[in-house]
Formats: C-alpha cells, structure tokens, sequence
C-alpha cells in the first residue's frame, strides 16, 4: 500500500473511532488530538492487516476528557 493509501486507512479508522463517541463536547475535544502510531503503519505499507491501532492523545486535558468519559459510559452501564 502506498504512503496516500495509508493515511486514507488511517483517517477512515480515526473517523470510526471518533463517530463512536456519543458526547459531541469530548469528540470535539479529541479529535484534533490523536496520533496514530505503532506496528499497523508498517503491517499497512507491507499490505499486511494490522493487528490493532495504536493510538494516542496528544494532550493531558482531552485525555482526562476522553478517560471521563468511558468511566461514565461504564458506570451508566453497570
């Protein structure tokens, strides 16, 4: 796969996670904020499927957002 191809993939697997964040406010927060790294970039340039998406927030206010969050979808479930 090719470097373009590669971002393409990785936005799309960005966007899919961002969509399943029901709170508009922390997506909001998030979005402008993950960085993708790790063994997937390199399994996608060797046409290879990736294990799992390593990814990251890029700073400690939205990920104290995003970790806010999943604690309050788990505790509203349990």
């Amino acid at each position: 796969m090719n470097v373009r191809r590669v971002e393409e993939h990785l936005k799309k697997k960005c966007d899919d996670f961002l969509s399943s964040i029901t709170n508009k406010k922390v997506r909001n927060k998030v979005k402008d904020k993950i960085i993708i790294s790790g063994g997937a970039i390199v399994s996608l340039l060797d046409n290879q499927k990736p294990n799992d998406y390593d990814m990251y927030i890029a700073d400690k206010e939205s990920c104290i957002a995003l970790a806010g969050y999943y604690v309050n979808r788990f505790n509203n479930k349990n």
